[in-house]
């Protein structure tokens, strides 16, 4: 996971290089806001953020270019009436990365002039003050873990309402698409790369074949090392019986399971061999997975908490590039509990029911999701919004951190809703 945020991070470096500069020279003010409600005809109120799916945005873009005129008027009509009720699309980089990975490119062209011709938009910021392209999940970790740091006991509803008055730009469509426009040739190849790494890590990670996350780490660590010609069949026995799961249960595009199994159990082996000392048991040291601490493992701790917490510090030390506060004490002091868009997904990860076929799209609606504390309504897909109720029910600060999370058929639909939700509440 945490290469996959690496590297999104280094394109965006890249894109906002090459970047065609914005129309106000990066600059985004409130009073830019609501200019553009008033060029719109609408009278001066705080702008409503509206977070679309992607594929709500993608039959959006579809049928407002579409041959056919009455997909045309509906597409335009649902635009005229999310302007009037002063809605704004919210964005962010997931969902270009979603809708720009289309292998047709004409589609793709289509999607990118939908982008430009829309007047006025809302974007999650960068973390980075100079970049002009949309920020995703590790943006947002980063804004959130910058306050959390500064006030180690703000909880995430407080952290939520610090970030929001600096987190969301606005201006034209074409300002929000251009650093995708113009570096599409290079950013596809990436999305792709990505599209498959994420097919395999939810196939893996929602496998229960291996089945030793549950075990205490200080279980594992008074363990003893195996013969060599043991373990290696033991690691081949888990790896038939994980490409097999993959093969029936994983995504479907996932086109050798067996390979994705065996290369996924190697790097455990070779993690296990390094953690070899003397005699035949384990080095506790050495086994401790990156950035956690022997004193952060307790006597109930499991395998798999052990590794939430390692794929928690990975991605604060990620965000650390743009925040510049020392490690030690960044880690310290700011706890996944803190920070809104972790809670988040961490909820949803060990909520969400467990499909006949695990899609790597879970990652995407994951982050998706982040943008509930933020935008005034998030629409997700039917899947997620299940959990999201459940989560609603049993976790009090999943309920009290998010906003309105909606779930809705198409983008007519969503018009409908709004309009409705307005109309309750005048």
């Amino acid at each position: 996971m945490s290469t996959l945020e690496r590297n999104k991070n280094n394109f965006k470096m890249h894109i906002h290089r090459r970047a065609t500069p914005p129309d106000n020279h990066g600059q985004s003010t409130p009073e830019s806001v609501y200019v553009g409600l008033a060029q719109a005809n609408m009278t001066l109120i705080r702008p409503r953020f509206i977070a679309l799916d992607s594929s709500q945005l993608g039959d959006l873009a579809r049928d407002s270019q579409a041959g056919d005129r009455s997909r045309r008027d509906a597409a335009g009509d649902f635009l005229a009436s999310f302007a009037a009720n002063g809605c704004v699309l919210l964005l962010c980089w997931h969902h270009f990365e979603e809708l720009l990975r289309h292998r047709n490119r004409d589609v793709v062209g289509k999607r990118i002039s939908f982008f430009r011709s829309l007047d006025f938009v809302a974007w999650i910021k960068s973390a980075r003050d100079d970049d002009p392209s949309p920020g995703g999940i590790v943006d947002i970790l980063a804004f959130e873990a910058d306050q959390a740091f500064k006030d180690a006991k703000a909880d995430p509803v407080a952290i939520r309402d610090r970030v929001l008055p600096n987190l969301i730009r606005c201006g034209r469509g074409r300002e929000v698409i251009a650093p995708f426009a113009a570096n599409l040739d290079k950013l596809q190849p990436w999305f792709w790369q990505r599209e498959q790494q994420e097919r395999e890590i939810i196939a893996i990670a929602r496998s229960s074949t291996i089945g030793f996350g549950n075990t205490k780490v200080m279980d594992w660590w008074k363990g003893r090392w195996r013969s060599l010609d043991d373990a290696h069949g033991r690691l081949s026995a888990m790896a038939r019986l994980l490409g097999e799961d993959i093969r029936q249960r994983g995504d479907g595009r996932i086109s050798e399971p067996a390979t994705v199994a065996s290369e996924f159990l190697a790097g455990v082996r070779e993690r296990a061999e390094t953690g070899q000392i003397e005699g035949d048991h384990l080095s506790e040291a050495a086994l401790l997975p990156e950035h956690v601490e022997r004193s952060e493992i307790g006597p109930d701790t499991t395998l798999n908490e052990m590794a939430d917490l390692s794929a928690f510090r990975r991605r604060l030390r990620l965000a650390n590039e743009y925040i510049g506060a020392p490690w030690p004490e960044l880690k310290r002091r700011v706890t996944e509990k803190h920070l809104p868009s972790m809670l988040i997904q961490s909820i949803l990860r060990d909520h969400v029911q467990d499909p006949p076929r695990r899609k790597g799209s879970e990652l995407t609606d994951r982050h998706l999701a982040c943008l509930a504390p933020y935008a005034d309504r998030t629409y997700v897909d039917k899947r997620t919004h299940e959990a999201v109720v459940r989560a609603c029910l049993k976790f009090p600060e999943f309920a009290s951190v998010t906003r309105s999370i909606e779930k809705a058929g198409g983008y007519p639909e969503i018009g409908r809703q709004v309009n409705e939700a307005l109309r309750r509440s005048a």
